[in-house]
């Protein structure tokens, strides 16, 4: 693992480094801005030996999420897809996606989202548990050609 606050994370939290954990920040260590979903990594990390059961990964990928090693996402009603957090700090930051509907690449946008406006002042007034989604679809530029 070359990421040093992973490791440190994972002692912190009481984590070992076993076979499917080392696998699975593996594999999205090396394609640190793509999501996967639990089945893609399931067959990935079992595609020459059996690994782990598809339960072995959903837990894995709990525990690395709740730690904030792993940063999951919900996208457009499907299946949720998980990647490597950049550091703890930012796997607590809101993110917003765009997803291509031809490909299917999924990219994250920049900045500051103005719907925190909206919730703040619907806490003022009293209304609590608020949530938002925003979902951007289209083209993307190699699509679009």
């Amino acid at each position: 693992m070359k990421i040093p606050w992973i490791i440190e994370k994972m002692k912190e939290n009481s984590l070992k480094m076993t076979k499917p954990r080392k696998l699975i920040l593996a594999l999205l260590e090396q394609k640190k801005s793509e999501f996967f979903s639990v089945e893609e990594l399931f067959n990935i990390i079992n595609k020459d030996e059996k690994v782990c059961d598809l339960t072995s990964v959903y837990r894995t990928l709990t525990s690395l999420e709740e730690i904030g090693v792993v940063e999951k996402s919900d996208f457009f009603g499907e299946a949720s897809r998980y990647r490597l957090a950049e550091n703890y700090e930012q796997h607590h930051h809101h993110h917003h996606y765009f997803k291509c509907d031809s490909c299917g690449k999924i990219e994250v946008l920049c900045g500051s989202c103005n719907v925190h406006q909206y919730e703040n002042d619907l806490s003022r007034r009293g209304f609590s548990n608020l949530t938002h989604r925003l979902e951007l679809s289209g083209l993307c530029p190699t699509c679009k050609k």
